[in-house]
């Protein structure tokens, strides 16, 4: 456990990144990693999109709020992940009527 409030306590927001490309087997780990998360009921209730496109990103970057830090991080970096939850999918919603 002290390892991992190790990994927590430490852990920084970077927002410079070098140019030049993530390798593939990289992104396919962390996207093994993600499809490995646990989740409720393994509802998985998430996608997750994989943004290299330029102009994709600067348009992402658009969405955030005019004085987020991150806006120029987004548009800069060489890849972004989009996290996308799938509403009324997860084992709390599957057998509720909702409103």
């Amino acid at each position: 456990m002290t390892d991992f409030m190790d990994v927590i306590k430490g852990r920084r927001a970077l927002r410079k990144f070098e140019d030049k490309d993530v390798p593939e087997e990289l992104l396919n780990q962390i996207l093994e990693a993600v499809q490995w998360s646990p989740s409720w009921a393994n509802t998985q209730v998430w996608e997750i999109i994989v943004v290299k496109d330029s102009a994709i990103k600067e348009k992402l970057s658009q969405t955030l709020t005019p004085k987020n830090p991150s806006t120029k991080a987004i548009a800069n970096a060489p890849v972004v992940f989009a996290i996308c939850g799938k509403l009324k999918t997860s084992g709390f919603f599957k057998d509720q009527a909702i409103t």
